[in-house]
Parts: C-alpha cells; structure tokens; sequence
C-alpha cells in the first residue's frame, strides 16, 4: 500500500515537473525574440557603451576604410601615397562595410554601426544555416552561437576573417536549400553568396570549398543509398554540374589572389605547440579569449562541459536508435550528421597542419572552425526541453560574465584613446605623420592610426598596404619619406631606391607614452632627431602622446 502511494506521489512530481518544463519551454520558444534581445543586448552593450572600441586591428581597418573614401572622393593627397589593388583580394568585404559606414558616419561611429552589423547578421546566418537543415521553428540551441560571436580573432580586429563565418554559414545554408540549383536564379545566388566568401577572407573561402565538398559527398551518398531516386546518378553529376559551374568565378579569383600572395611572403612556421597543449587549448575554449586568460577561462571551460553534455548526450541518443533498429548506416549519412565529419576535418587540420602559410595564427583558426562545426552540429540534432532550457541559462550567465570582463579592458583602452586623441586637432590637413609607440601592451600597437581617422591625413605607420591588402601603396609616385636623415620604412612599401622619386621630410611626429621615449636609451636615435629637426607642439593632459611638428 505504501509503495503504491509512494510511487504515484513520485509518478505525480514528475508529471508536474514536466508540465512545468512543457510550459516554460513553450513560452521561450514562443517569445524566443526575448531571449534573443537579452543575448543581443549583452553582446552589444560593449560596443555601445565605449567611444572607441579598440582591438590590435581595428586601427588599421578603421584608417584604411578612411583611405578608401578619400580615394573614391578624389582627394589627390591620399592618391598620391595610396592605391587600389589590382589584384581582386580576399580581404574586401570588412574594407567595403566599413568604408560604406564612413561615408555619412564619423569612423568611430563607423566602426560600432559595422561591428553591430556583424553581431546580427552572425546570429541570423547561423539561424539560417540550422534551419536549412532543420525546417520549422528550431530548437534553442540555436544561441550556442552567442558566445562564439566574440572569438579571439574578432576581438583582435581581424574584421575580414570574422565577416567569413557569415558568408560560410549563409552559404551552406542556401545551398542546402536549394541543393540542386535547379534554376539560374539559384545558382546566381549561390554563386554570389560564394563570392562573398571568398571576398571577406581566402582562409575561410577553403574552408568552406572543403566543407561544401563533404556535405556534397555525404548527401550524395543519401540520396544513392537511402533514398534511392529514380536515375540518382544523373541527378547526383547534374547537381556536381551546377554547383562547379557555380562556384567557378570566386575559385578562379581565389586561385589569383592566392598565386599573389605567395609570391609576396610564402614563409611556412610549424606550430609551436605541443598536443597537450592543444587539447588544453580546446578544453579551455581559447579560440574565444580576448583579453585574460586567467579571468576568462572560467565561462569557456563552463560552455566545453555544456557542449560535451550535449554531445554525449546525442552519442547516447544515437546509440540507442542503433540498437533498437530505428538507425541503419544510411539513415547516419546525411546534412545534419555530415557536420561531424566537417568537425574531424578541422580537428585534423588543428592538430597537423602548420600554423603560419604565409598568413598567421593558423592553428587556433582551425580551431574555431571545428567549434563552429560542432556548434551546428548540436544546434541541428534533437534534444530534451529541459536540456535546452538548461543551455540558454548557462549561455546567458558565461556570455554575460566575459562581456563584463572585456567592457573592463574596453573602457580603460578608451579612456587612453580619447587621451591620445587631444592632439589630433594641432595637425594640418594635407600634412603626413609618423608615429613612435614606446609601451609594451601588444594592443597598441596600431593605436596611433586612430590620430587622423578623420583627417585629410597620411599616416606612415600603415602595415596593411602590402600586396595582399585592398589598399596599397602607390608605386609611381610615393615619395621617399626621412625623419631628418632617419629613412622612414613604409611596412610592405616598394623599393622606390633610385627610381627617380623625390624626397620629402615628415611634417609630424606623434609619440605615444612620451616620457619613457625620453627616459629610455634605446631610443636615444630618436631623441636626436625629434631635438635636432622637430619641434614639440603639444602634449596630452595625462602625458601618454606628444605631438612634434618638423622645424621650419
């Protein structure tokens, strides 16, 4: 008697337990625009809250967008230094974005328009990608992608590669839609959508030729084998067909700009991490650190055990359909469950592949991709309401704790910038300026790009006018620039040595962390010259920059 009151009272709990789950879950889902605001709103208040938003790259995109409208407006100052490429680069789309908001906008203000555009529009290509696969109202899963949205190398300002996952994801996500590509209007999408792969970055433009490859073998093989449609083959060579013919003009451009780039630096590094190494590496989340490992790694290693809950958990679900006969081989091949061998591939390329070809950081990049492949891989599979409902609480907590970790280092890099940028206003246009950085944070190391962001300026210290950027010098008629009888280096200029180009003195020098130019002797070569040729203009109020003019 007692046992029977007890289990009923129990059977009673968790009847009343799932009803509450089915009735929470039911009000998110409906209002899923809520928690979507939430996550939008702790992803964007950083953005928001800062006057700058400052990253090691962002100077140099943000100068470069500048560049770029003054060339598009004819100003003969900047056409006389800088250039368009000739070579189609995969590097266009973050300097289109960003110089299409520089137009009518300040560039600071430029720059949070487009860094804002980039958060939404990864949500919803992410969205767009899960759904393809998944028709209907999709699960909650779908917010994985949040903190992924502020990986290392979007925080490092390495806009291009960060606007690749969308195309990528936008991309597959169409095609999968439309796999078959059965009309011109498809194609021409598809191949536009390509294209825009291939123009934000050519990394993430092989990235996805790769995982294209696999979905198309995979589903190929679906369709062969488990689906069995009438003359499969030839629907199988006709769908290949289209999609060569699709992809054709971003696979040419790529294989041009690729040949480029070689040619310009071919160096190959192995990485210089150990296995261990990198498996901490994956266990930690470090693809997704910005600013401080110690305070950060908390929150990702939180959301590694929340993916590998979820990712046993679909192991156990796949299991158990296996052994009860619902699963055959076949049923495993197909677009959901092909994003695991999409995950392997990158996982491959992580662990074997060098981590410089003639670009950097390569190993961690491999790295992101496979957690980008895992990510939609879960987002895409079934999974119980309570563990859902369970996901989007510990994705709110971590993403809001590493957003409150980085508007900390935001904020006092913005106060340091707004600082350095008290000189700005003693510059005359049409003048050219050099900088010297003395401090040791990495992060600054392009900071003095943000001086003339908004000035008919020409800032030397501009690394990103080599052969494989949208921007680079103008051969034909750069001048040889000296600092007194100091040869000022161009970062990836031409040797204009002996070619006939006329000479001109740096009209500013800009000194960022002043006093310690003058307190260290190893600057004591630029000492001399700021003493013997320049003269001091002004100094910031809390004495980080100084302004120099050259002496009449």
């Amino acid at each position: 008697m007692y046992i029977y009151v007890f289990s009923e009272q129990s059977y009673m709990k968790r009847a009343s337990a799932s009803v509450l789950v089915d009735r929470i879950y039911e009000f998110v889902t409906r209002h899923e625009y809520i928690v979507f605001g939430i996550f939008l709103l702790i992803s964007l208040y950083h953005i928001w809250s800062t006057h700058y938003v400052m990253s090691l790259d962002g100077p140099q995109h943000l100068y470069n967008a500048h560049v770029l409208v003054e060339l598009i407006k004819g100003n003969g100052l900047f056409k006389e230094y800088f250039r368009v490429n000739d070579v189609i680069v995969g590097y266009w789309m973050g300097h289109f974005l960003l110089g299409f908001f520089k137009f009518f906008l300040p560039a600071w203000l430029a720059e949070k328009f487009f860094l804002t555009t980039y958060v939404i529009a990864m949500v919803f290509s992410f969205r767009y990608l899960i759904r393809s696969m998944k028709p209907g109202k999709s699960n909650l899963l779908i917010f994985l992608v949040f903190p992924f949205i502020f990986h290392s190398y979007f925080l490092l300002g390495y806009y291009s590669f960060s606007l690749g996952a969308i195309f990528y994801f936008l991309a597959i996500g169409f095609w999968l839609r439309k796999r078959e590509l059965p009309d011109l209007r498809s194609m021409l999408i598809f191949g536009s959508l390509v294209l825009g792969v291939f123009l934000s970055h050519g990394l993430v433009f092989l990235f996805f030729i790769a995982s294209l490859g696999i979905l198309f073998l995979t589903t190929s093989i679906e369709k062969l084998w488990v689906i069995r449609e009438p003359t499969p083959i030839r629907k199988v060579l006709s769908s290949l067909g289209r999609l060569l013919l699709s992809t054709a003009p971003a696979v040419v451009l790529w294989a041009i700009y690729i040949r480029s780039v070689m040619g310009i630096n071919s160096t190959v590094t192995p990485a210089s991490y150990s296995s261990g190494e990198l498996v901490e590496f994956l266990f930690r989340i470090r693809q997704l650190v910005g600013f401080d490992h110690a305070r950060e790694s908390p929150a990702y290693i939180t959301i590694f055990v929340l993916l590998v809950i979820l990712a046993l958990y679909t192991l156990f679900t796949f299991i158990m359909k296996i052994r009860k006969g619902e699963y055959g081989p076949g049923q495993l091949v197909n677009s959901r469950n092909s994003w695991l061998f999409i995950m392997v591939m990158f996982l491959g390329f992580y662990f074997l592949l060098p981590d410089r070809i003639s670009a950097g950081s390569l190993t961690n990049r491999f790295g992101l991709f496979f957690f980008f492949g895992l990510i939609v891989f879960l987002a895409s599979q079934k999974c119980p309401k309570v563990l859902q409902l369970f996901a989007v609480i510990v994705l709110i907590g971590c993403t809001t704790s590493t957003r409150r970790i980085h508007h900390e280092y935001l904020d006092r890099l913005d106060t340091e910038i707004m600082e350095m940028k008290e000189i700005s206003g003693h510059m005359e246009e049409g003048s050219t300026v050099f900088s010297i950085n003395t401090t040791n944070n990495w992060i600054h190391h392009h900071t003095q790009l943000l001086l003339v962001d908004e000035l008919s300026v020409i800032h030397l210290n501009n690394p990103q006018c080599a052969g494989q950027f949208p921007i680079i010098w103008n051969e034909k008629s750069l001048p040889g620039c000296f600092a007194g009888e100091k040869d000022i280096y161009l970062p990836g200029a031409p040797d204009i040595t002996g070619a006939g180009h006329r000479v001109e003195q740096v009209d500013y020098i800009t000194v960022f962390y002043y006093r310690r130019l003058w307190e260290n002797e190893s600057y004591q070569e630029w000492q001399d010259i700021l003493s013997s040729h320049y003269d001091l203009v002004t100094v910031s109020s809390n004495e980080r920059a100084a302004l120099y003019k050259r002496k009449e």
